[in-house]
């Protein structure tokens, strides 16, 4: 496609050797994320580059190389200036690209390196014939991962960035696959791809703000009660990023986003979580009766999940309606069970209500059979 070979001579302009020396620099002086390791386990292949401070210096150079005005604009390369020119979209950004299947190049994500207060911290393109903000996700690489890997999904490009290159400094880059929407917004579309990239649950860690706070939220309507799929969530300190918490706490920090080892375990640090009170406290911010509602979103999940897992979600959410005085004689706790109870022996009763398949068919039949499904957190 047209659209993506332009985009690809406009990465090889972001990644001049001087072009991935400034933005090596920017984030090991400015950020403290080495990612030398990372670049080398991705053979060798750029993961950062930088476009100039310069107004035209892409524009000239895609000009040079018969890449049309038109091209340039409907890619979101260029803009035009006040007195008609084209200039560069992107000037003084650590450039990040967005690629889909066999390494094409969508669009590019642009992190201010300025400083300047009037430029946005990030700059994505506008809607073009390769990218579409609402459906794209960013992966610093697409590398293989562990059965017991964690999916991270975070705010910024920057944080994804950090996770990544701490996993491949300790040695467990298959261990992590962090993602991001570059921002706080989700659709359908992302939430389905993050649950596409590993079967085990994905950690929710936005930022310790109230804008993380809210994206959390987005992101478990998303994925808990709109797709009935588990998810944990990581709070980090007020005001901190994952990115700022790495560089705090080095290589040692991923455990904030490592589910292994998190069911149970009560501590100060913070660790992926079941997100019980939260699902309560969202169902509650819906009109309509909220204890049915409580149920129907709880049941699937603990369906989906092993048993000490399972119980960590109801009783955290048990606590919950007890605090909103919803749980009398502990009534609410034995409805959860007798949910759970009732979905699971339906579960376990489905094939014998449906009539005998033949030998071709039998594993396509089984594979549509609802079962319980369960995921191990830890």
């Amino acid at each position: 496609m047209r659209a993506h070979a332009i985009n690809l001579l406009a990465w090889e302009f972001f990644t001049t050797p001087a072009n991935i020396s400034v933005a090596e620099s920017y984030l090991h002086q400015a950020r403290g994320i080495d990612i030398g390791a990372l670049c080398a386990a991705n053979g060798g292949e750029p993961i950062v580059g930088y476009a100039r401070t310069d107004w035209r210096a892409l524009t000239r150079h895609l000009l040079r190389h018969g890449v049309t005005d038109h091209e340039l604009l409907e890619l979101d390369l260029a803009q035009p200036s006040r007195n008609g020119d084209l200039i560069d979209t992107y000037r003084g950004r650590l450039i990040v690209p967005v690629l889909r299947d066999h390494g094409r190049i969508d669009g590019f994500i642009g992190r201010d390196t300025t400083g300047d207060p009037r430029a946005p911290k990030y700059r994505n393109p506008t809607r073009t014939p390769t990218f579409d903000k609402s459906t794209a996700l960013y992966r610093p690489t697409h590398h293989g991962l562990d059965r017991g890997a964690n999916v991270v999904v975070v705010e910024g490009a920057l944080d994804a960035l950090a996770i990544a290159a701490a996993a491949a400094r300790g040695g467990e880059l298959s261990m992590f696959a962090p993602a991001t929407t570059s921002g706080v917004t989700v659709s359908a579309v992302q939430a389905q791809a993050v649950l596409a990239l590993h079967p085990k649950p994905p950690v929710i860690a936005m930022d310790g703000d109230r804008a993380g706070r809210e994206g959390t939220d987005r992101w478990l309507r998303a994925l808990c009660v709109e797709r009935e799929r588990p998810a944990l969530v990581t709070r980090l300190p007020d005001g901190v990023d994952p990115a700022e918490w790495l560089q705090r706490e080095g290589v040692s920090g991923l455990g904030a986003f490592d589910r292994r080892g998190c069911i149970g375990v009560t501590t100060d640090v913070p660790r992926p979580a079941l997100p019980g009170r939260d699902l309560v406290r969202i169902c509650f911010d819906q009109p309509g009766e909220p204890v049915r509602r409580v149920l129907n979103v709880l049941t699937p999940l603990a369906m989906r999940l092993r048993e000490g897992a399972a119980r960590e979600l109801i009783d955290q959410a048990e606590r919950e309606m007890t605090i909103r005085g919803w749980n009398p004689r502990g009534e609410f706790a034995q409805s959860v069970r007798d949910a759970i109870g009732n979905a699971r022996r339906q579960a376990a009763a489905a094939p014998l209500h449906r009539a005998p398949a033949s030998r071709e068919s039998r594993s396509e039949l089984s594979a549509e059979t609802p079962r319980p499904d369960a995921h191990q957190v830890a």
